[in-house]
C-alpha cells in the first residue's frame, strides 16, 4: 500500500478536482451542442413546415384557375356542341348513298363487277 503526506493528498484532490471540472465542462459543451442542433433542427422543420403550407395554398390556387377554365371551356363548347348536332341531322336527312355519275357507270366491267353494288347494276 502508497502511503500518501498531507502534500501528496492535497495533490491528489487538486487532480480529482480537476478531472471532475473537466467531464463537467464537457457535459456541458456536449448539452449545449444538443441545444444548438434542437433548435437547428426545430428551425428547418419550421421552414420545411411554412413550405408545405406555401404549396398547398399555391395548389389551392391552381385548383381554383384550372376550375375556371374548365368551366369557361365546357360554356364555350356547348353552343359549338349543339351547332356540330344540328349539322350532322341535316347530313343524315339529306342524300344518304348519293347517285351514281353517268362516267361512273361507264367505268364498271360488267364481264367483272367489283363488289356487292356493282354486281347488282349489271344484273
Amino acid at each position: 500500500m502508497i502511503l500518501l503526506n498531507n502534500g501528496g493528498l492535497a495533490r491528489l484532490r487538486v487532480t480529482e478536482d480537476r478531472r471532475r471540472s473537466q467531464a463537467h465542462n464537457a457535459l456541458e459543451e456536449e448539452a449545449q451542442r444538443a441545444v444548438n442542433a434542437l433548435f437547428a433542427s426545430s428551425a428547418a422543420h419550421a421552414s420545411i413546415y411554412r413550405q408545405l403550407f406555401d404549396l398547398k395554398q399555391t395548389l389551392r390556387e391552381l385548383e381554383t384557375a384550372l376550375s375556371a377554365v374548365v368551366d369557361e371551356e365546357a360554356r364555350l363548347n356547348r353552343g359549338r356542341g349543339k351547332k356540330q348536332r344540328k349539322s350532322r341531322k341535316r347530313g343524315k336527312r339529306g342524300k344518304r348513298g348519293g347517285a351514281w355519275t353517268a362516267k361512273y357507270k361507264r367505268s364498271i366491267n360488267c364481264n367483272r363487277p367489283r363488289g356487292f353494288s356493282q354486281k347488282q347494276y349489271c344484273k
